[in-house]
């Protein structure tokens, strides 16, 4: 079933922190802050992503 456009199954404020931290923690691994790795599993954790999935896998060309 489609998610009505009237009843989303997201808040826009939600999706706006999602989008923020995925920013943040991508500006933070090109830093040196954190490693690519670390950044990879914790975008999977909040997006409730398998961890073997290759979504947000760092260690393969786009």
């Amino acid at each position: 079933m489609k998610p009505s456009p009237t009843n989303p199954s997201m808040s826009d404020a939600d999706a706006a922190v999602r989008i923020a931290l995925v920013r943040e923690m991508t500006e933070a691994a090109r830093s040196g802050a954190v490693s690519w790795s670390v950044r990879d599993r914790r975008l999977r954790a909040l997006f409730h992503i398998e961890e073997n999935s290759r979504a947000f896998d760092s260690s393969r060309p786009c």
